[in-house]
C-alpha cells in the first residue's frame, strides 16, 4: 500500500502499537478474574466447567485414556468425546504450580492463564500476519479487532473459557495462513497440515473449513502440478499422518476400531487418508504427464474417485452426532439450546446477540467482497494481495452461511474476520490519504469503521442510552429461569448436605460438580441420552415422569430453583418450584433460601 503521512511517521510501528494496545486491553481483564476464579468459572459455559472438572480428575490420578466423567450418573459416568490434549495444556499450568502452592491457588492460575495466553497468541498472530499481507496499519487494526469483536474478545477467548473452541480457532488460523503466506512450500504444507491434524484431534467442528483448505490447495495444482504440488501433498500427508499419531496418543487401543462420528476416529482418519492418497497421486502423475489435457483428465478422475470414497464415509455419519438420541431430545437441542439456533432467529428473539456478534461479520464480508471484486478488475492491483483476500473471504462466508443453520457455526469464520477488518479499514484509509479526500470518502471510512471494528461497542452504547428499546423487550416478560440459582453463594450451600446424588436442572449440573462434593444425574452431553434426558424430561412433564427418573437413578435429593420455570411448559417440577408439596418429597432446611431442596423418600 502507498505510504501516507501516518505511515511515514510511525512506519512499521503501527502494527506493533496496535498489538500492544490489544494486549493491554486483554491484560486489564485479568485482575478482575483473579479475585475469585472458581466463582467466575461457575458463571462460564457448561463445557468450560466440565473441561476443568476433567482436568482436575486427570491431575488427581484418573488414567490418560479414561475420558469418563464419573460424577455424572454414577457409577458408570458419562463418556466425553473431548480431547486429552487440551486437558494437557491446562494441566501443564496447574500441576507444577500445585507442587509449591495450594491446589486451589494452582487451579486459579490455570483458569486465568490458559485463556489469557491463547488470546495473546491470537492477537500477536493476527496482527503480525495481517501486517505481512496488507501492511502495518492493517496489522494494528486486526490486532484490535481481536479484542473489539465479541466472539474473539469475550465469547471464545474471554476469562474462564476453558473449552476447546479457542484452540481450534488458533489452529484454523494457522492452517489458513499457510495457504496465503510466503516461504518454502513443503514447510508451509507441513505446518498447515499439522495444525489441521491437531484441530481434528481436539474436535471436529473445523472439519468443513479444513476440507475447503485442502480443496483450495488441490485446485492450485491444476495448471502446474510440478510447481504447486509440493505444498498440497505436504499438507494432506501431514494431516493424515499427524492425525493418525494423535489418534493413537489419545485413544485407548480397545477403541481403535470403533467408528465414532463425533471425534477423531476411523471415519475421519479415512477422510484424511483419502485426501492424502488423491493429492499425492495427483502430484506424482501430474509430474510424469506432459500433455495438459491428459493431466487434467487424471486430476478429474482422481478427484471423482476421491469424492466417491469421501461420500461413502460421510454417508455413514450422515445422522450427525445427535443421530442416536431420541427424537424429543434432538428437538430440544435444535430449538432450545441458544447456540444451536439459526442466526436469523436472533433478529427477533435476541437482537443483542445478532448485532454484537453477527452484524460485524456481515458488514465486514460484504464490504471486503465489494472491494476485492473492484480490485480484481483493476490493472494496478497486486494479484498476490487479492488472492490472499479471496482465500480469507471464502472462509469468512463459510462461517456466515453456516450460522444460518446454527449460530455456533459462526466460529468457522472467527480466524479471518479480524484480518479482514484490518484489511478493509486500512485500504479505505490509504485510499483517502492517497488522493480521494472527498467527503464521500470520509463518510465511507467512518461508516465502515462503525459497522465493523466499532459496531459491538457502539451498539452497547446505544442500549445504554435506551435507543434500541425492542432489543431488550424479548426477555422483559420472561419468567425467571433456573439459571437465577447458578451462583456460587447459592449452590455452595448444598454442601451442608452429605455427599449425595442430586437431580437438578441440566444447566445446574456442571456448576454443582465444580462447587460441591455432590454427584448429579444430568449433564448436557450427547454421548449419554439418559444424562441429557434427566436434565430435561423430569422438568417438563408430569409426576410419573419425574419419579420414574428419580427411582431409576437412585436420587437422594431433588433440587429446584424457587419460583422458576418455563412459562410455556406446565410441568409438575414447576409446581414444586412454586411451593407445591408431595408425599415422597420432604423439604430440607439449611441450603440457600432460593433453592427448593427436597429429600426423596422410598
Amino acid at each position: 500500500m502507498r505510504e501516507t503521512s501516518l505511515t511515514r511517521r510511525l512506519g512499521p510501528h503501527l502494527a506493533t502499537l496496535g498489538i500492544l494496545l490489544a494486549i493491554v486491553l486483554s491484560v486489564i481483564h485479568i485482575p478482575s478474574a483473579a479475585v475469585a476464579p472458581h466463582e467466575m468459572l461457575a458463571f462460564s459455559d457448561n463445557d468450560s466447567i466440565t473441561r476443568f472438572v476433567s482436568v482436575r480428575d486427570l491431575i488427581a490420578g484418573q488414567p490418560w485414556y479414561d475420558m469418563r466423567l464419573y460424577q455424572v450418573a454414577p457409577p458408570e459416568g458419562v463418556s466425553l468425546h473431548w480431547s486429552r490434549y487440551v486437558d494437557l495444556g491446562l494441566a501443564t499450568i496447574i500441576w507444577p504450580l500445585s507442587l509449591v502452592l495450594p491446589m486451589k491457588t494452582a487451579e486459579a492460575a490455570g483458569i486465568i492463564l490458559w485463556p489469557a495466553l491463547l488470546q495473546l497468541i491470537m492477537i500477536v498472530l493476527s496482527g503480525k500476519a495481517t501486517a505481512r499481507l496488507f501492511g502495518p496499519l492493517a496489522g494494528g487494526l486486526a490486532a484490535l479487532a481481536v479484542m473489539f469483536w465479541p466472539l474473539t474478545g469475550n465469547a471464545y477467548f474471554g476469562q474462564g473459557r476453558l473449552d476447546h473452541h479457542n484452540v481450534q480457532i488458533l489452529l484454523l488460523l494457522v492452517a489458513i495462513l499457510s495457504l496465503i503466506g510466503r516461504g518454502n512450500d513443503v514447510r508451509r504444507g507441513v505446518i498447515g497440515g499439522g495444525a489441521a491434524a491437531l484441530s481434528l484431534a481436539i474436535g471436529l467442528e473445523m472439519l468443513l473449513p479444513l476440507g475447503v483448505a485442502g480443496l483450495l490447495l488441490y485446485a492450485r495444482m491444476w495448471r502446474n502440478p510440478s510447481v504447486a504440488g509440493l505444498q498440497p501433498s505436504a499438507f494432506a500427508l501431514s494431516m493424515f499422518l499427524g492425525g493418525a499419531l494423535l489418534f493413537i496418543g489419545q485413544t485407548p487401543p480397545s477403541e481403535w476400531m470403533l467408528a465414532y462420528c463425533d471425534e477423531l476416529a476411523p471415519p475421519v482418519l479415512a477422510l484424511t487418508g483419502i485426501a492424502a492418497a488423491v493429492t499425492a497421486g495427483a502430484t506424482v502423475l501430474g509430474r510424469l504427464t506432459e500433455g495438459v489435457a491428459l493431466r487434467h483428465l487424471i486430476f478429474v478422475a482422481l478427484a471423482l474417485a476421491g469424492g466417491a470414497a469421501v461420500f461413502s464415509v460421510i454417508s455413514y455419519c450422515a445422522s450427525g452426532p445427535y443421530g442416536e438420541l431420541p427424537t424429543d431430545l434432538q428437538k430440544f437441542i435444535a430449538t432450545r439450546i441458544v447456540e444451536a439456533r439459526p442466526v436469523y432467529k436472533f433478529l427477533i428473539d435476541g437482537p443483542t446477540v445478532f448485532y454484537q456478534s453477527s452484524a460485524p461479520v456481515f458488514f465486514t464480508l460484504v464490504v471486503a467482497t465489494v472491494m476485492w471484486g473492484r480490485a480484481r478488475r483493476s490493472v494496478q492491483s497486486d494479484d498476490t494481495v487479492q488472492d490472499a483476500v479471496g482465500v480469507l473471504l471464502i472462509f469468512g462466508w463459510i462461517g456466515l452461511a453456516g450460522s444460518f443453520y446454527q449460530l455456533r457455526l459462526m466460529v468457522l469464520s472467527a480466524p479471518v474476520i479480524p484480518i479482514l477488518i484490518g484489511y478493509v479499514l486500512s485500504a479505505l484509509y490509504e485510499a483517502r490519504q492517497s488522493g480521494d479526500r472527498s467527503s464521500a470518502s470520509s463518510l465511507r471510512l467512518i461508516a465502515v469503521g462503525a459497522t465493523t471494528l466499532f459496531f459491538p461497542a457502539l451498539y452497547k452504547a446505544f442500549l445504554g442510552f435506551g435507543i434500541s428499546v425492542f432489543a431488550q423487550s424479548a426477555e422483559a416478560e420472561e419468567r425467571p429461569t433456573p439459571n437465577a440459582c447458578r451462583t456460587p453463594e447459592i449452590l455452595q450451600t448444598l454442601d451442608v448436605l452429605p455427599p449425595s446424588r442430586i437431580l437438578t436442572y441440566l444447566n445446574l449440573g456442571p456448576p454443582l460438580l465444580l462447587l460441591t462434593e455432590h454427584s448429579v444425574l444430568a449433564a448436557p452431553y450427547h454421548r449419554s441420552a439418559s444424562a441429557l434426558g434427566n436434565g430435561i424430561l423430569p422438568f417438563e412433564n408430569d409426576r410419573d415422569t419425574l419419579f420414574a427418573v428419580i427411582d431409576d437413578g437412585g436420587v437422594d435429593y431433588f433440587v429446584l430453583c424457587r419460583g422458576t420455570g418455563r412459562t410455556d411448559v406446565d410441568s409438575y417440577a414447576t409446581e414444586l418450584a412454586d411451593g407445591a408439596s408431595d408425599e415422597r418429597l420432604v423439604p430440607v432446611d439449611g441450603p440457600h433460601e432460593d433453592l427448593v431442596v427436597l429429600k426423596v423418600l422410598p
